[in-house]
């Protein structure tokens, strides 16, 4: 417990409660409420404020949705947080009276909603999951890796990262947990993608990954990472070819450069960029790309369910 003011003691939620608590399952409940809250005009969930200093970018994330109301602080500070690349925490309040209710470990809930923000896209647009591929190997690949096993019916997956070593490690711990799996390491990114009815980016890549060419012509594409209008992870082609969504649209269009270049080249419409919470009960055909820049509101929805699942497991503890 952490103290936060005389007389109230405040719970700390590690990673390790977390990824107990927030299993896959749930944190899709999270997203899905988090989306149908967006559509409904029930979130506020101003757009992310970036503080950039000398030594890194200070993310500020407010939400507020049904009750839930939640502020998410990160630092982008990379050479002074080696494998947490976004160091920070959540802060969940009771809306009613203002006191914070818990800190929780940022990096892992941001990890585990990402995850399950890919998994819901992917439950709703992708037309098949038997072969998936990962570009990126990084901290969020595992929950990414996690997230869309626990779908079913993936029956491989291959991996490519720029340093191979990393990518052979996220590959032996996916085969601890995951025996039946069929698992490969790829040599370029074009190899792990080829033939992939699934392909989940999550990088730091200022430049685009993903070309059309590489990928099937039924192919969902997850592109999680490259959250500045600069930075792109897919290529112009492929999103001028494809049916896009977005985790948000007021942040994808604002902050993506996934979706902000090809629009400045003339190569995708703004009104083609969909709301994910739209997506419809049938996976349209050919290629589709989901795009996520993360929001305070999938925060505030996976810490309020967190939360709820720890009250419980607290009641049910034999001391309790």
């Amino acid at each position: 417990m952490i103290p936060s003011a005389p007389g109230i003691q405040v719970p700390w939620l590690d990673a390790t409660v977390l990824e107990r608590l927030l299993t896959p399952p749930l944190a899709r409940s999270a997203v899905e409420r988090a989306l149908m809250a967006e559509r409904a005009g029930a979130a506020v969930a101003p757009l992310r404020q970036l503080v950039d200093m000398p030594a890194g970018t200070l993310f500020v994330m407010p939400a507020a949705l049904d009750g839930s109301l939640a502020v998410k602080l990160l630092n982008d500070r990379p050479e002074a947080a080696p494998g947490h690349t976004l160091p920070g925490v959540v802060v969940l309040f009771d809306d009613r009276t203002g006191q914070p209710c818990a800190l929780m470990d940022g990096p892992v809930l941001t990890a585990i909603r990402t995850g399950a923000i890919a998994g819901w896209a992917t439950a709703h647009l992708a037309r098949a999951r038997r072969r998936v591929a990962l570009v990126g190997a990084g901290f969020q690949a595992w929950y990414q890796a996690v997230a869309l096993l626990d779908l079913g019916g993936v029956e491989a997956l291959t991996i490519w990262n720029r340093h191979r070593a990393a990518a052979e490690q996220l590959a032996e711990r996916l085969r601890v947990g995951y025996p039946a799996l069929r698992l490969a390491v790829a040599d370029s990114v074009a190899e792990a993608v080829d033939g992939a009815d699934v392909v989940t980016v999550a990088t730091r890549s200022r430049e685009a990954l993903l070309d059309r060419w590489m990928l099937a012509p039924h192919a969902h594409v997850n592109a999680m990472g490259a959250y500045r209008a600069a930075d792109r992870e897919c290529a112009s082609d492929l999103m001028g070819a494809a049916v896009v969504y977005a985790d948000t649209r007021a942040g994808v269009l604002h902050e993506s450069g996934d979706v902000a270049i090809p629009i400045a080249e003339g190569r995708l419409a703004a009104g083609a960029v969909h709301a994910l919470a739209d997506a419809p009960r049938v996976p349209p055909a050919g290629l589709t790309v989901m795009k996520s820049v993360g929001a305070a509101v999938f925060d505030a929805a996976a810490a309020r369910m967190a939360w709820a699942s720890w009250l419980e497991t607290a009641s049910a503890a034999p001391n309790a």
